[in-house]
């Protein structure tokens, strides 16, 4: 967008553009600032169920509070809220 209107600053330019993108009522500085600084949390277990021959892990992330199931592997990231992991038990 710079290359055709050098004229415009290039924070119009950048309000411009995150206008167009991001639905209709949503801040562009806090989604612009999350690309920057990301939000972090722990996820911490809570409990183990066991489902047949499966052990379910439990988590509750410390950020938005709500609960994830985990049977293989690690979560990088937050599934409801994308917060990125941490430290996870």
């Amino acid at each position: 967008m710079y290359r055709f209107t050098p004229f415009i600053p290039c924070h119009v330019l950048l309000h411009q553009a995150m206008r167009e993108i991001l639905p209709e009522g949503v801040n562009y500085c806090e989604e612009f600032a999350d690309l920057i600084d990301h939000p972090t949390c722990r996820l911490d277990l809570t409990d183990v169920e066991t489902h047949g021959n499966t052990k379910v892990r439990i988590y509750e992330c410390s950020e938005c509070g709500r609960t994830c199931e985990e049977i293989y592997g690690k979560y990088e990231r937050c599934p409801h809220c994308g917060a990125v992991v941490i430290d996870a038990d």
